[in-house]
């Protein structure tokens, strides 16, 4: 894997092998400290204490999981196969895929892919692909944090959009490939080998990532 300069640090931009070098020291870094929080967990502790770390452990596993879902297709980008796909799918399946603990904290809006038309994308890819920029967008905007999921059609495609209250954390330039510009650039390749995009803005003090596919031919 490439470094950067002297320090070592791996940055962004790197090949799908290299990517998937980063994403396992990614998880490990992610599973490390759940098995640490566990560890230091007290018997005696009060019942809302672990019903908040227990909580705290399965976000983190769903977000292992999701990271791990990524590892196949960037090994087999060219198996990855664009299927015709209604957005209201995309979302509802968003929905029921998410963890009980992020219920309150996460808008889906359901109503805004009703009638968008179909789109040519790998429903599994783009489904943890939309998970992990909701768990990033959960850590980024704090204990308070809210993040709002829609789509909408622009210039021919349809697009998804996760919105979120924290930074974008892609600085410096070029990103290391840790963290969040990690999960963006694993989206931005499986995304281009599926004939979409990946563009993140700072719109009105929110981080938007927005996953933009083409509509499904006739």
């Amino acid at each position: 894997m490439g470094s950067g300069g002297t320090s070592g640090k791996a940055t962004a931009a790197g090949t799908p092998r290299d990517l998937v070098f980063a994403l396992c020291h990614e998880l490990g870094n992610l599973l490390a400290g759940t098995r640490l929080e566990a560890s230091l967990l007290d018997p005696g502790v009060a019942a809302a204490e672990l019903v908040a770390a227990a909580e705290r452990i399965s976000e983190v596993s769903a977000r292992a999981g999701s990271l791990l879902a990524m590892i196949r297709p960037l090994l087999a980008l060219d198996a990855a196969l664009a299927l015709p796909t209604d957005p209201l799918d995309v979302l509802d399946g968003l929905r029921r895929g998410l963890d009980e603990s992020c219920d309150a904290r996460v808008a889906i809006v359901l109503k805004s892919a009703a009638e968008l038309p179909d789109v040519d994308l790998a429903p599994e890819v783009l489904h943890h692909l939309l998970l992990t920029a909701i768990f990033f967008g959960l850590e980024a905007g704090g204990p308070e944090g809210r993040v709002r999921v829609f789509a909408e059609a622009a210039g021919g495609r349809v697009v998804f959009l996760v919105e979120d209250e924290g930074p974008p954390d892609d600085f410096p330039e070029p990103p290391e490939l840790r963290g969040r510009p990690l999960t963006h650039q694993i989206a931005r390749t499986l995304l281009a080998a599926l004939g979409g995009r990946l563009e993140v803005s700072r719109p009105e003090g929110r981080t938007r990532v927005a996953f933009a596919f083409p509509t499904a031919r006739g």
